[in-house]
């Protein structure tokens, strides 16, 4: 199943769908599985990017033993992924872009 909406835009009636017809194919025996941008569990994943940030600045604090000298490869990598993710959003206004690797 494809989605013509952007991923902001699937709200909870789609994923209220999606649990549906996974119960009636595994009801009919079907092994089902979800995937992509539409199911993904964004509280999950924000905890996630916040407990990794936190075990590295333990990590460099450690390393380092210095607050400012631990912030300093925290800061640079938290600019360089928010360029990255930015260079894509902004690409994406003047070039189309596949969300997934297939050629359609």
């Amino acid at each position: 199943m494809s989605y013509k909406v952007a991923q902001a835009d699937v709200g909870a009636a789609a994923h209220a769908v999606q649990t549906d017809v996974v119960a009636q194919g595994e009801k009919a025996g079907l092994k089902v599985s979800l995937g992509g941008n539409a199911v993904e569990n964004k509280a999950t994943s924000k905890a996630a990017e916040l407990i990794g940030v936190g075990v590295a600045a333990v990590v460099l604090v450690i390393t380092f033993g210095s607050m400012i000298a631990a912030g300093l490869p925290l800061l640079t990598a938290i600019l360089g992924v928010a360029a990255a993710v930015l260079s894509v959003t902004l690409a994406t206004h003047f070039f189309d872009l596949a969300s997934d690797g297939t050629p359609t």
